[in-house]
This record gives C-alpha cells, structure tokens and sequence, in this order.
C-alpha cells in the first residue's frame, strides 16, 4: 500500500510541476510562450490536451524544436520528474518514517491526535514551500530576478500556513534535562580548600 501511495504522490508532483512550469516562463522577465498551458507560439503546431500531460507532453512537445530552439522541453520535463520523485521523497521521510517527529516532546504535539498528523503538517508547509522555491531558482537562474508572483504571495501563504498549521514547522529540539519542580530548594554545597597548618608544612 504504501508504494501506491508514493507512485500516486510521484503523478501528482508531476503534475502540479507542469503549471510551475508555466509560471516559469509566465512570470518570467521575458515573457516566452513555451508551456502548453500558455497561448501557443506562432509556427507551432496547435496544441491539445496530449500536450499537457506531465512528462508525456514534453515529449510530445519536442516536435516545436525548430521553432523554440533545440532540447527548450528537456529541462521542464526533467523538472517535472524530479518535483514529482521528491514530493513522493518528502512523503516518505516526513510522514511514513517520521524522521522529523520521531522523539520529540509530547507536549509538542499534544492538541493532535498522533505524530503523523504533526509530520502531515510539516508535509504540507515543505510541499508548499518547495514549489514557490522551484519557480524562484528557475526564473533566477535564467534572469537573476525573482518575480513577486512568487515572493510576495509566499510570505503571505507561509504565515497563513505557519497560523493554522504550527506542528508543521521545525521541530523543537529540547535538552533533554529534567527541571525541578516548583518550591524545591537547592541545596548548593560549598567547596572549600583545605588549610594547611604551618605545623605539618
């Protein structure tokens, strides 16, 4: 069961990363026509819902290389691919290994029902987060400009996010030394040195 799930996640970030895709090249600078959610280009080839399909659809999109220049569809293919593997990824460090949950505090987490549901919360924040973070580093690495599309709504969203999910953010690393109680007294013994008679040297 748990391999469906990550196969389903993998076709679900593929998917999302098809419209990250379009807003690479949307929010771009330099606009460019180049997603098959966009308007199609001149010279090309209309374009149908075959061609939105994730990873599919670049292959299928490779045809328009003489019109938007040689390989444009290996990188968003290869885009897609790699959102979809590290959502599955995320989902399976976060939520089934609990990696980020695991021996923490119970009173971290006490107003939800188990630890997965803290690690789901996390999930959730990190997906979000990693999504805004592959339409920024595309569009600077093309540009060396990060459009406030991408900015601007992201803070909004994380402090959302950050209000009604808060066991999603890092986890609280507590030492792990025990307190003690209200009213106890601490008895601090003093250490004196020893005074040598001049007798004994």
């Amino acid at each position: 069961m748990d391999w469906l799930i990550l196969a389903l996640l993998f076709v679900a970030g593929a998917a999302v990363a098809t419209l990250l895709n379009a807003a690479v090249y949307a929010w771009a600078w330099n606009y460019r026509r180049v997603s098959p959610w966009q308007a199609d280009p001149k010279g090309v080839q209309p374009r149908n819902w075959a061609d939105r399909l994730p990873i599919i659809g670049w292959l299928r999109l490779s045809r328009d290389t003489k019109v938007l220049g040689k390989g444009f569809w290996v990188r968003p293919l290869l885009v897609e691919i790699a959102f979809g593997a590290a959502l599955a990824a995320l989902y399976w460090h976060e939520c089934m290994e609990l990696a980020l949950v695991t021996g923490q505090s119970p009173r971290t987490y006490s107003a939800l029902p188990s630890l997965y549901s803290a690690a789901l919360c996390g999930f959730v924040l990190h997906a979000v987060l990693a999504a805004l973070m592959t339409i920024g580093s595309l569009i600077d690495l093309d540009e060396k400009t990060i459009p406030d599309e991408v900015t601007v709504p992201g803070v909004l969203l994380g402090l959302v996010l950050a209000t009604f999910l808060p066991a999603g953010l890092l986890p609280n690393i507590e030492a792990r030394i025990e307190a003690p109680e209200v009213g106890t007294v601490l008895i601090h013994q003093r250490h004196e040195a020893p005074i040598l008679s001049r007798e004994g040297g």
